[in-house]
């Protein structure tokens, strides 16, 4: 079962095209994806998310992946059905 180990990250590619601050992480640490990648995370991005109404800005670690480590997160490890492209 999962362990709930998530943490909120931004595409180093996203930071570039939007324009993003970025700076130093206080606590530099490396995150491990099931392929046996290890990614450091050294850096941090204050990103803005506008929904409607909600307006908020969440500070996220920055991460270089692909858009399918995006959007697949998690859930792929548990669903024998997913395609990737």
């Amino acid at each position: 079962m999962n362990n709930e180990n998530y943490i909120n990250a931004v595409s180093s590619k996203v930071t570039e095209k939007l324009g993003l601050k970025i700076v130093p992480h206080l606590c530099p640490y490396k995150v491990s994806w099931i392929n046996s990648i290890v990614l450091e995370v050294k850096q941090l991005c204050l990103v803005p998310v506008d929904f409607n109404l909600y307006k908020d800005k969440i500070w996220c670690d920055v991460v270089t992946m692909d858009v399918g480590q995006i959007i697949l997160n998690g859930p792929w490890l548990f669903d024998k059905d997913v395609i990737t492209i």
